[in-house]
Formats: C-alpha cells, structure tokens, sequence
C-alpha cells in the first residue's frame, strides 16, 4: 500500500535535519596538549574515556537527527493506503447501492436496505469538509439519485428515501456503466467508489456474455478516471423459504381438461404448505415433502377453467423475504387454435381434390385426396370431420401467403412449400424471432437445393442433408430420442409402441447442430427436431405425409400426433396476449390468432398498460409493429404482478413479472468471490470495508494517519537523546 503526505509541502522541513550536523561539526573541541607527569594508568583511562564520548556524541546526532525529521513528516500528514489526498482535503465519494429484491429481507428492525441507507448516512457525514457525493441505484438497470454531485453536507437522510428496492436483481455491469458517467462528470479525481448491498448475485460468475459486458463495462470505468472501489457487504444470512418458479401446461389447454401445474420451491421449515390461486380463489394446496434449506416439486392438480387469460399464484406464508412468497403466472385457455397450413401448389390431377366431408371419407390410400406432400392428411388429423373442431384450419398455396397471414394465426405448418420469395422468408423469419412458432414438413426431393441453401441456414440448421429412400425390406422404424419432452407426454406405451410401429422409406438425413432431437430413424437420422430462432420456436420434420414417404397418416398416432405438435407449438407461440418475464424486463405482448383485431389497434388511441394492485395507475402503452406483427409494450417492470393490457374496456394482453429465483438464496455472497470476479474483469484495484461502522470509514478511505506515531517517536527519540546526554555530563 503506498503511503501518501497531506501537506507534501512540508517535506521541506526535513532539511532542518542537517542543522544538528552543521552545529556538531562546528562545535567540535580544539586539542590542547598539556604537559603532565607520566602516569601510564591515567593514560589508558583517558584513552577510554575518549572512545566513550566519541561513540555518545554520534548517538547523540543520530537521535536529535531523527527526532527533527519524525517531527517534519509528522507536519506533512502521512497516510498509508488511501488514494493521494484533494486540495483541501475534500473527495469525490460515489456510493452504489444494491437495490435487488434481496435487500427487502428483514433483518432487526429493518431490512438490508434500510441498514445500507442509514451506513451511507453516516459514511457521508464522516467525510472531509469539502468532498462531493453521487449515489447509484443498482437494480436490473442503475439510476443515479441525484442530478448532479452534491456537497457531503448539503446530503440528509430525507434526500436517500428515493432509494426503494425493486423486485428485480441487480446489474453489476451496468452499474459500472452507470458510475463511468458520473465520474465522468466528478468535481475533482481520483475518487473513490463504495459499493453497499448483500453481494448476492454479484460475487456469482454469470454467462460468457455476463462476463462480456462486465469486462467492457471495467474498461469504460477504468477510462473515466482514477477511482477505487470499496467493498461493505451489508447483512446476514437467514433462512428463507420461497417459489422458484411454476411449470405450466407444456402445451395449449381447453376448458374443462384435467391437467397439473407444478411449482419449484425452497422451503423455509419442514413440510411447508403452498397453495395455488386462480382468478384470487383458491383451487388447490399441496404440501412439499422435503427438510428446511432444501428445494423440491410441488404439484397441483387442475381443471382448466373457460377460455381467456386467467391470473395465477402459488403462494405461501410470508417469511423474511415476502416478495418471493408469492409467483404470480398467466394461464392462457384456448376456445380455438388459429392453425395456418401453408403448402405447394400441387403438381398434377392425382394430387388435387376437394376435402371430403363427414358423410364421404375415402380411404386415405387413394392419392387424390393427399394434395402436395400429403398436406390434405394434416388438415384432417387437425380438424377431423366427425369430431369437434379444437382447431381453426386455414389452408392457403405458398405462391398466395403474405406476411400479414402470419400474424392473425397460433401456429403455421409448413407442407412442401414452394420457395418463398426473399422478402416473404425474411418476414416469415423475423415472425418466428417475435416469438412465432411453426413446423415444417419436408420431404420433396426437388427442394434440396432449396433447403440447403435458405431454409436450413435461416433456421441456423447446417446446410448439409441428403436425401434417402429405402425399398419396402428396407424401411426404417422411429425410436423416442426425448420420450420425457412435453410432445410425447401423456401418451402411454401402448400409443408410443404405435408410434414405433410407422414405416420410414423417404426422408431427407439432416444434422441438428444446437436444435433437439425429439424422434429418429433406427439408423439415427432426425426424424423430428426442435430449434429456436430468437425468442420463437420451429419443428422440423424432414419427410411429408404422403404415404410413398411412410404410412403415418394411417397410424392411429397420426390424429394425436398431429394435434399434439399444434397444441404444443402454440403454448411456446408469443402470441395471443399472454406473456411472462423477469422484473426488469419490459413487458410485452405479441397480438395474433385471430383474438385481436391488430389493424383496429393501428388507430386505436386508447391503448393502456395498467398494474393496479402494485400502484401502477393506466397509462400510454407502446404500439410497436416489429417484423410487420403489432406488439404491445410498456415500460420496465420494477414490481413483481400481472400487468395487463387494454384496448377501451376490453383486456388484449396480460403479463406476469416475476422474481428472478436467485434473489431468494438465503446465503450472501462473499466478498472475495466479488473480488475475483472483478479482478478476471480488469478491475484489481479493490477494497474491503468490512464490517466497519460509517465512523471507520474515512480510517479506510484516506489511509491511516502517521502523524501521531511519528509525533510519539520524536518526542521518545529526545527523550532517549536527554537520558544519554545526561550520562554523558555524569561521565
């Protein structure tokens, strides 16, 4: 640690260190020779005694020597640690504080952020006459306190009140981008950065992208100006129980089925109680099976209400930390699935007929009635004649499609389709980035080059496939890659059995990359994949349903199967005005399946987002038309709860904002893990406070002060110089 001089200055003063030498040489004796008798025994005395004195008059020296220059550094302030004092002695103090959801735990009479409010009081009131403040709220975003640096004195407690928590966690690389501007803006440098909060969240190493923008955020900092950041790690560690997270139906769900909702949880005591609400009653309650600290399963059985957005919670008895006591979600019931079918124009008269009607149903063998790529045999399994319609079909010619048909549909299907045109892929592609969700049938070999060279790259698949066709010895048979994904769910062994039972002979072999494989051919081949592009989700299925290709469409799977891929694809579509984020996220709501008229909202004036029962009264809400789909948005979400969307007096959208799950770790973090994090970062240059109280912290801001040791060694050095003077006189 270097050591530093408040008065540099009167370093000057240690030059008065060499007047004890200038006087000792002056003053030095004459020899006078004496005549005396010769006496040799006085001889060796004096000999001796002349040793003596010459050994004591340097000490001597020495001693007044040091003493002089342990007085002069004393008079120029030396500190050890701290960064180089200000003029005057004023500094430039930035206080970032952690305003995540853990800070509202209780602990004593108050919380963790209260405890960090009344520290950062006393640290201000500590400081030098002369030194300016800043305070940074650091939540999912950081917001500076104060439109500029204020006077230490000017700051009272009245003044910190705006610091509230929020529900969210904190962004310690934007806090670090928050505080770069204000030192950019300082009064004077360097200056010191005090980071106030119970480091849960940020001593944890996050995502390569976390460490990214935590990195750029340390060089933005390091730019703005010489500072130090100091570490105080603000409460305790306490036992908190809370809800993680709710598992919903993994597929769309109509009224009147009997489905479950699950919940993750960590319980605060042994056998604790939760209890799921819908609409505010209480449907269900359930008791987690498992020890205090540990986290397990709940799960709540249901029977699904009337179709429309219905408001949810699990909940349990409060505890130190309420604001994970309670998660809310949306349950989205269908009256009807808006599917869009979207195939090839179909080639000859073979391929063409109308669809049949209930009273007429030919076997599905003859291949009139397939259309291209067996797109026909989709269309019946969705919407089968001689049984209620759960699905609303459209089918449209891909030559027809427009980007609009995209969104007034849940679902698109895709069977065989002829090359879309740039911009309509680029549409279709930036549909699903929104949060769209559709499945592609592909089984027509004229369309390899086609794939290879713009379907699968858009999809981020590799462009590498090749078509295969077996002979009927040797066909192929379909094994469950993933039999625990939500698709296959609910079907039992003997359905699944079925399954495995369908003859493969033409398909076309892809590779995966990142996407999932759901099913495959015995000789490995994705059969049925999963991928994501942005926040959307695709099925590929690289073979059609024409039974040349396999004999699905007269496997009694086929009708499940196909429902199953639909009803699954539209409980992962963004559409429909349902929608769940994290507190700190904006919250948003793509419109589509025929639920809202998304060309009356264009002029609607009246668009509000409202969250009455958190305190946010209606306000503007954000028309926004991304990828040519319209999408409602508010602004940032700093409260957990439902947040909903209104055109006039009709709702189009609900959000629930939740809790990030990690902000109800009961264990704080440590402040070397913090230090490490930082240091990996670029950032080595830190401190630890401690558990110090506000009037330790300037000792741990400017340094230890010197003077007074060095004040006590100078006056023991004269004390040490009389006591060995006075033996002197005595000899």
């Amino acid at each position: 640690m270097p050591i530093t001089f408040a008065n540099p200055a009167l370093l000057f003063g240690a030059a008065a260190a060499a007047l004890p030498v200038i006087i000792h040489f002056l003053s030095r004796r004459k020899i006078r020779r004496v005549e005396f008798s010769d006496l040799r025994f006085l001889s060796e005395a004096r000999i001796q005694q002349s040793r003596s004195l010459g050994i004591r008059r340097w000490l001597l020296l020495l001693l007044r020597v040091l003493a002089i220059l342990c007085v002069a550094l004393a008079l120029a302030q030396p500190q050890w640690g701290g960064l180089a004092p200000t003029a005057g002695g004023g500094r430039s103090v930035l206080f970032l504080i952690d305003v995540s959801a853990s800070m509202q735990t209780q602990e004593g009479v108050g919380t963790r952020l209260s405890a960090a409010r009344d520290l950062c009081v006393g640290m201000i009131r500590s400081l030098p006459r002369g030194s300016t403040v800043q305070v940074v709220a650091m939540g999912a975003a950081a917001q500076p306190l104060f439109a500029d640096w204020l006077p230490a004195g000017g700051v009272r407690e009245p003044e910190l009140a705006a610091l509230t928590a929020t529900d969210g966690s904190s962004d310690l690389a934007g806090g670090l981008r928050a505080v770069a501007e204000q030192l950019a803006v300082a009064p004077r440098l360097p200056a010191e950065i005090v980071l106030l909060g119970d480091l849960q969240g940020e001593s944890a190493g996050g995502s390569e992208v976390d460490d990214q923008q935590l990195a750029t955020a340390v060089d933005r900092l390091l730019a703005a100006g010489e500072s130090r950041l100091l570490i105080r790690r603000v409460g305790e560690s306490v036992a908190n129980g809370g809800v993680l997270a709710v598992g919903l139906p993994q597929r769309a769900v109509h009224a009147g089925e009997s489905v479950s909702i699950t919940a993750a949880v960590r319980l605060e005591h042994d056998e604790e109680v939760f209890r799921l609400e819908i609409d505010g009653r209480q449907i269900a309650e359930a008791v987690a099976v498992g020890q205090g600290g540990t986290t397990s399963e709940v799960r709540f059985p249901l029977t699904v209400p009337d179709a429309g957005l219905h408001r949810g919670r699990v909940v349990k008895e409060s505890d130190k930390l309420p604001v994970d006591d309670d998660r809310p979600f949306v349950l989205q019931v269908h009256d009807r699935l808006s599917v869009l079918l979207v195939h090839g124009a179909d080639r000859d008269a073979s391929s063409r007929g109308d669809r049949v009607s209930s009273e007429r149903r030919p076997n599905l063998e003859q291949s009139e009635v397939s259309g291209r790529g067996g797109w026909r045999y989709l269309a019946e399994a969705l919407a089968p004649g001689d049984a209620p319609a759960l699905f609303s079909v459209r089918s449209i010619v891909s030559g027809e499609m427009a980007a609009g048909d995209l969104a007034r549909a849940d679902v698109v299907f895709f069977v065989d389709p002829d090359p879309l045109g740039r911009q309509l892929f680029g549409g279709l592609l930036g549909w699903l980035a929104q949060g769209g969700a559709a499945a592609f049938f592909l089984g027509d070999p004229t369309l390899e080059a086609y794939l290879a060279q713009t379907l699968l790259p858009g999809l981020e698949l590799p462009a590498e496939l090749r078509f295969r066709s077996r002979s009927h010895a040797g066909r192929e048979k379909a094994v469950l890659a993933a039999p625990q994904h939500p698709i296959f769910q609910g079907f039992d062994d003997d359905a699944l059995a079925t399954l495995g039972d369908v003859d493969w002979r033409r398909y076309f072999a892809v590779a995966e990359n990142d996407a999932q494989v759901l099913l495959a051919s015995t000789s490995q081949a994705p059969l049925l994949l999963e991928g994501r592009h942005g926040q959307g989700t695709f099925l590929l299925l690289p073979f059609n349903l024409r039974l040349s290709a396999s004999n699905l469409a007269l496997s009694p799977m086929s009708l499940p199967l196909c429902q199953r891929l639909a009803t699954y694809l539209a409980s992962r579509s963004a559409g429909g005005g349902a929608g769940h984020i994290t507190v700190g996220q904006r919250p948003a709501v793509l419109l589509g399946g025929n639920r809202i008229d998304a060309d009356g909202l264009a002029d609607a004036a009246d668009l509000r987002i409202s969250a009455t029962e958190i305190g946010l009264p209606a306000e503007p809400a954000e028309l926004d038309w991304p990828g040519g789909l319209p999408q409602l948005r508010g602004e940032l979400a700093w409260s957990a709860g439902f947040y909903t969307f209104t055109s006039g007096p009709d709702t189009v959208g609900v959000v629930a904002a939740v809790t990030p799950p990690g902000e109800s770790d009961p264990n704080l973090g440590r402040v070397d893990d913090l230090r490490d994090r930082l240091a990996a970062a670029g950032l080595d240059a830190t401190g630890d406070l401690g558990t110090g109280s506000a009037e330790t912290f300037v000792a741990a801001l400017t340094g230890r002060d010197l003077s007074p040791w060095l004040l006590v060694c100078a006056l023991l050095l004269l004390c040490a110089e009389l006591r060995l003077g006075r033996g002197g006189r005595r000899a």
